[in-house]
């Protein structure tokens, strides 16, 4: 099963730092406070952020650090399911083996990387499954994509490979997709 590092763009969430917010982004980022307390009690703790919200914290995220390789990302949430829009720029991503830099070769600059498939959480630990993916509106094989992914998930904070499941942060114990918003459940 391939996965796929648009939920790079949700560990966006929860990276550690300070920055200039504007309305949505401040919403996660008073969401990312909550979730770095202590939860309270044993009682399930549920917060929503909507599509714009993440979109907004994503973009003050990445201006605000540098993210090799990567110059944007957008959200489009769907029922349990959502889309990634990514601006790359391939000279800053290294692949390793033939097909790889034969890959490169064709792909070098910056990218438009867009990925959809579905998110898949419970008992604490994550996953994304691709179900397609294109660079520059040409479709390309999963494992291509998986490869770029694997690298800058590796490389950024909180250097999580999302091509393989991962442990939540804070204790959250699923994260689920209902329309255009975004629950994460601890």
């Amino acid at each position: 099963m391939v996965r796929f590092y648009s939920f790079l763009s949700l560990v966006c969430l929860f990276c550690s730092g300070s920055f200039l917010f504007a309305d949505g982004a401040s919403r996660v980022n008073e969401v990312l406070t909550k979730l770095k307390e202590p939860k309270k009690g044993k009682s399930q703790e549920s917060y929503t952020l909507t599509e714009g919200e993440l979109n907004a914290f994503t973009e003050v995220a990445i201006a605000g650090k540098k993210r090799l390789g990567v110059k944007k990302i957008h959200f489009d949430l769907k029922q349990g399911t959502f889309a990634t829009t990514a601006v790359i720029n391939m000279d800053d991503v290294q692949l390793t083996g033939m097909a790889f830099r034969m890959f490169k070769a064709v792909l070098s600059g910056t990218q438009t990387l867009q990925a959809h498939g579905k998110l898949t959480s419970a008992k604490g630990k994550a996953s994304y499954e691709v179900e397609s993916a294109k660079f520059n509106s040409i479709p390309v094989p999963a494992f291509l994509v998986n490869a770029v992914v694997s690298f800058l998930g590796k490389r950024q904070p909180p250097h999580i490979d999302v091509t393989e499941p991962f442990n939540l942060p804070y204790g959250i114990q699923e994260v689920r997709i209902i329309s255009d918003k975004l629950i994460v459940v601890r």
